[in-house]
């Protein structure tokens, strides 16, 4: 027997453990072995081998679709705190952006998918403590955002008119491509004013970390670390992780390093 049995299935145990109350221990075990056996895993750490235990789950117990879902959203949540994300927008100085051209870059850390039962509903009782609802679908497809706000994990359930928003705004990035897309939905008018709504809603949530214009697209917002500059100044998009050399060059220098910086009065050149 492979002797990393037991901390693979420690590591699953604590990756899904909404999963596992929901499921029971002994069908979770059972579950938890057959996949280890037949997705073995391919990283030098652990945790990878929880990766695509929701397909398992749903070999495994195709008549409780509930429980795929709920396994995703375990998932999404444990690794919302992976990518990097940069400040949100603030509402404050949105009414100088110009509407017709500027690009909405959302949270690195959002993440989506369709639903079609209640397993936000199951994954919120379990999360608090109450008793579970028993797993149902939707009148209505619907969707599930996962992300990450202020160093918590958040989940949200959306209707399937705003999971496609938000999806057109991931591969278009354009504010006017939303309000075409809504359009095409809903009418010209009410599109517009949907795009509007989800927009604030968005920025409310701090789904949304830059409001750019086409000239701007190549440089990215502030990290959320401390940074040696004032918030006026941002570095090339590529250097938020200070992986380059733009952090080797000295802090009183760094102003005009870069072609594109913008120029401060008072900073040398």
């Amino acid at each position: 027997m492979d002797t990393s049995l037991p901390q693979l299935l420690n590591t699953l145990e604590a990756t899904y453990p909404r999963v596992r109350a929901w499921l029971g221990e002994e069908r979770f075990e059972r579950a938890a072995i057959r996949h280890l056996e037949h997705n073995p895993s391919y990283a030098w750490t652990h945790d990878a081998c929880a990766d695509d235990f929701s397909l398992t789950l749903n070999e495994l117990f195709p008549d409780r679709p509930a429980l795929l879902e709920l396994a995703w959203i375990e998932r999404a949540v444990d690794n919302a705190f992976v990518p990097h994300d940069p400040w949100p927008v603030m509402p404050c100085g949105l009414a100088a952006i110009n509407w017709d051209t500027v690009h909405v870059r959302l949270a690195p850390s959002l993440v989506i998918a369709p639903a079609t039962t209640n397993a936000a509903d199951v994954w919120s009782a379990l999360a608090r403590g109450k008793p579970s609802p028993r797993g149902r679908m939707l009148a209505e497809p619907a969707g599930l955002l996962v992300w990450q706000r202020g160093y918590v994990s958040c989940l949200r359930g959306v209707d399937a008119l705003e999971l496609e928003a938000i999806s057109c705004v991931q591969s278009v990035g354009s504010f006017a491509g939303l309000c075409a897309m809504l359009a095409g939905r809903v009418g010209e008018e009410d599109g517009v004013q949907r795009a509007i709504g989800l927009l604030a809603h968005w920025i409310g949530d701090e789904l949304v970390t830059a409001l750019q214009h086409p000239h701007q697209l190549n440089w990215g917002p502030p990290c959320r670390q401390q940074s040696p500059f004032p918030p006026a100044v941002v570095p090339p998009a590529c250097c938020r992780r200070r992986c380059c050399s733009w952090w080797r060059v000295p802090p009183w220098r760094r102003y005009s390093w870069h072609p594109d910086a913008p120029g401060l009065k008072g900073w040398p050149r």
